[in-house]
């Protein structure tokens, strides 16, 4: 009679910290990606210099720096919320 490997043995099965730990590593990298698009779109919603002067250059108009720091932090808040 064979057992030709339908189940899998202890051995062959991952430690359950290593989930764990890749949740925690994905939670820790998703929150570090939410501030980056928080403090990139609130610096241009609320117009610090920088942004001011950079989307002045670029002649879109200041109405398209509101938009696109709008979506920044849509975005932060997008990549926070869990996946349904």
């Amino acid at each position: 009679m064979s057992t030709s490997g339908t189940t899998r043995g202890s051995r062959d099965a991952p430690p359950r910290n290593r989930g764990r730990a890749v949740t925690v590593a994905l939670w820790a990298l998703q929150a570090l990606l939410a501030l980056v698009f928080a403090m990139s779109g609130l610096a241009k919603v609320f117009g610090e210099q920088a942004m001011v002067e950079m989307f002045a250059t670029i002649g879109v108009g200041q109405w398209f720096r509101f938009v696109v720091g709008a979506l920044e932090v849509s975005g932060a808040v997008g990549v926070l919320i869990p996946r349904l």
